[in-house]
């Protein structure tokens, strides 16, 4: 009750005021407006309070001064003595607006803005007021004299007010469009703002500088008395444009909800959509990488604010073809330090893997790489054996690679676009195996309160690989034989049989005759599977893949894990080469995987590799345990023979390990005598 009365006393008074006034809140929404503020603008206090403020005042002002205004007081700073003139019939005079921004002292936050309105105005206001409004700015009569040059516009273009006051625009200025072109000229003819880009304005030393123009007429007292233009220059958007449209990487920058909002023609090159088809759609949807899915750079440098370096994976280009390519994000940053987005920067590998491959003479199909003569063979009938419809066998030891092959038929089939289903036989119970095989009706069994589709109807269209086939117990091999001679299957609790299409690949790393002859396994499934038969050697016997599959699975994690691991030491890929690998490429795959958890960057040497590979010898590790006391020339002379051995002996390579130049080294081992066999 007793703020009620105060807030009436307050109105009262301020209704008593001569001048207008009127509050808005931090939206610019009318809250609070006087007896005298209605008489000068002619609005009644019931019909305006809750609109914008340029709603009532879009018919006295002009759109892009009420947005200079707007940024002034958003930057916590009042506008004193703007002139506004009014165009209402009954209204025929000019008017003077100040107002003051309240902030919110605790959180240093505007909440509301007192405008104050009044018709008289000291004369030098108006020209403190356009200098402090931040962009360049002139005002020319009827005649296109210049009467008003702000200090933006003199700081801009080398001019001073004296210099330019009273002479034609096109005189001082020398733009590529005075004269029938003037946009000025136009915006007062059409008697409407216009905004223009790529004009070139002449400073005073003869130079010229591009810059958006906005162009709008004058009104005073109703009447066209000239034009204003508004001017800022545009140089470093236009290097900035220049850059990008002629850099050979690809870039594209995103807002905060990761949409694209910048991309550049190389991006177009790398995966074949045009900035029209990109723009403002999120960046998963469009480049569908696998780094999208989990671990995303872009997600992680806007949330952490940090950049991410040079993390490899795969975009997906219009065409659907894979584009391998390397990419570095970093956050973007307004002038006030708030995240605003990320910039992305790709550079397309496929020149280089493509080279990669020439050189190691390296033959890669979907994920198989080899140059081993076994595997060779292989591929030589693999596309043939994809084009058929016939079942497919695998064998060969665990970890040789049997579900890529699978897979890689199946990309090379006619069901390439349907499902690829992988079931392992030997991880699911046998009594649970038919189910989830051939699926269920509902009733079929207590707990079957409705249908439940198996393997094989999801992977209708498509490939069904059945993995570890020689666990498959012998009452359900019975119900397997009849889905490949016949093509159809009945669910649990079913009445009728369903059609069974699909393609059967099934593997196995057991002998499948021993297990027949044995009667553990039926002769004619055998003979159903067995229709084209692939075996798969054991790493063992093709060694020379070794190093090819340690390069692409040190780039596969190097991706994924986002550390700067370059390659692998001659030392540590000979312990590589002389172990058999019982566990065969998968093997392998969790050696490296291993190697990346202890090394932090650089070369996996030795030391990096699993300890039943690796166990150096005591008289190999040379004493730096700082047991005894050293000089820095004995720990340094340790240190230099410590890279020597890690390297083979090689200078190149122990120079850059340590940072030194080859001449640095050459001095260092004349001064502590070492040899290149050892020391002395």
């Amino acid at each position: 009750m007793f703020n009620e009365k105060i807030y009436q006393i307050f109105e009262d008074t301020l209704d008593k005021i001569s001048e207008g006034i009127f509050v808005v809140d931090d939206q610019f929404r009318i809250i609070y407006f006087n007896k005298a503020a209605e008489k000068i603008l002619g609005e009644n206090k019931k019909d305006i309070i809750n609109k914008s403020c340029y709603q009532i005042f879009e018919k006295h002002i002009e759109k892009e001064i009420c947005i200079l205004i707007k940024q002034q007081l958003a930057k916590g700073e009042p506008v004193y003595q703007f002139p506004i003139y009014l165009k209402d019939k009954e209204y025929k005079k000019v008017i003077y607006l100040n107002a003051y921004p309240i902030k919110n002292t605790e959180k240093d936050k505007i909440v509301s803005i007192v405008v104050i309105l009044n018709e008289q105005i000291p004369s030098n206001f108006v020209n403190d007021i356009l200098d402090s409004l931040g962009d360049a700015l002139f005002i020319v009569d009827s005649h296109f004299k210049i009467s008003l040059f702000n200090q933006p516009a003199e700081i801009l273009t080398g001019y001073s007010a004296n210099d330019v006051i009273g002479k034609y625009c096109d005189e001082v200025f020398k733009t590529n469009i005075c004269g029938e072109d003037c946009i000025l000229l136009k915006s007062i003819k059409e008697k409407r703002p216009i905004k223009r880009s790529g004009i070139f304005i002449t400073r005073y030393d003869g130079t010229q500088f591009p810059v958006e123009i906005t162009a709008s007429p004058l009104f005073i007292k109703g009447e066209l008395v000239g034009g204003l233009e508004i001017f800022r220059d545009i140089s470093f958007e236009i290097q900035m444009k220049t850059v990008l449209e002629n850099i050979g990487d690809g870039v594209f920058a995103v807002d905060n909800y990761f949409h694209i909002t910048c991309y550049n023609p190389a991006m177009e090159r790398i995966i074949g959509y045009n900035i029209n088809e990109v723009l403002g759609k999120p960046c998963s949807e469009i480049f569908k990488s696998e780094l999208c899915k989990e671990e995303c750079p872009v997600v992680k440098a806007i949330s952490e604010g940090k950049k991410i370096s040079n993390k490899h994976t795969y975009f997906v280009h219009k065409s659907g073809r894979k584009v391998p390519v390397s990419i570095t994000v970093a956050p973007i940053k307004d002038s006030e330090g708030r995240l605003i987005g990320a910039v992305e920067t790709v550079r397309d590998l496929s020149e280089i893997l493509t080279l990669r491959k020439e050189l190691d003479k390296n033959y890669q199909l979907n994920d198989i790489i080899s140059k081993s003569p076994k595997i060779k063979r292989i591929l030589e009938v693999l596309p043939d054996i994809a084009e058929s419809e016939s079942t497919v066998l695998i064998t060969g030891e665990s970890g040789t690679g049997k579900e890529v092959f699978a897979r890689a038929i199946h990309e090379l089939s006619p069901r390439r676009n349907g499902p690829f289903i992988a079931v392992n036989c030997a991880a699911i119970p046998d009594t649970l195996l038919e189910s989830e095989l051939f699926g269920y009706k509902a009733g079929a069994f207590t707990d079957a309160k409705k249908d439940k589709p198996g393997r094989f109807a999801i992977a209708k269209g498509g490939t069904l690989f059945l993995d570890e086939i020689g666990e498959i117990p012998l009452s359900l091999q019975v119900k397997l034989l009849r889905v490949l001679e016949t093509h159809e299957y009945e669910p649990l609790g079913a009445t009728k049989p369903e059609k069974a299409d699909v393609r059967i690949i099934a593997a196995t790393n057991q002998d499948l005759e021993e297990l027949v002859e044995k009667g553990l396994f039926r002769q004619d499934l055998f003979f159903r599977l067995n229709v084209a038969r692939i075996h798969l050697p054991p790493l063992r016997e093709r060694k020379e893949d070794i190093p090819l599959l340690v390069e692409y699975f040190i780039q596969k994690f190097r991706a994924s894990k986002g550390k700067d691991i370059i390659g692998i030491t001659d030392e540590a890929l000979k312990i590589l080469m002389d172990y058999d690998f019982p566990g065969n490429v998968r093997e392998l795959e969790n050696i490296i995987e291993y190697c990346f958890i202890v090394c932090k960057e650089g070369l996996i040497y030795p030391e990096h590799l699993p300890e039943h590979l690796y166990k150096p010898r005591r008289e190999d590790v040379l004493d730096l345990s700082f047991e005894k006391p050293m000089t820095l020339e004995e720990i340094e002379k340790i240190a230099i023979l410590q890279a020597l051995k890690r390297n083979n002996w090689k200078k190149l390579a122990t120079c850059r390990e340590l940072g030194i130049s080859k001449d640095t080294l050459r001095r260092k081992l004349r001064k502590y005598g070492i040899q290149l066999q050892g020391a002395n």
